[in-house]
């Protein structure tokens, strides 16, 4: 991303999994996610930038992975020395109990 003008910017690159003409989505996510965690990130600004576009783009990139690319992805978090959170300390996995299960399916 560079200045362009007083309230532009221009891109002039996007990481590769990024849908071409989904820039504008996706940086306007990235914003919204960045002014969400400003005030609870300890990181240098560029790096908490680089972690939301991570997150954002990671997000897209998982939904058209092949069963066994997602599979090998799950083996490489649980090989990582903390696979209980992610980069922006959220939870990367939920235990549920059949008591939970049932209540989520419970009619009412």
């Amino acid at each position: 991303l560079e200045v362009f003008g007083k309230s532009a910017i221009l891109v002039s690159g996007v990481p590769p999994d990024v849908k071409l003409g989904s820039e504008k989505d996706l940086i306007e996510g990235l914003l919204d996610q960045y002014k969400f965690h400003k005030n609870t990130l300890r990181v240098p600004k560029s790096e908490a930038v680089a972690r939301a576009l991570a997150t954002r783009t990671a997000k897209a990139a998982v939904r058209s992975l092949h069963p066994t690319e997602q599979e090998s992805l799950v083996g490489r978090l649980f090989a990582c020395k903390v696979p209980s959170v992610a980069p922006d300390a959220r939870p990367t996995t939920l235990m549920l109990t059949e008591e939970n299960i049932l209540e989520y399916f419970k009619k009412g």
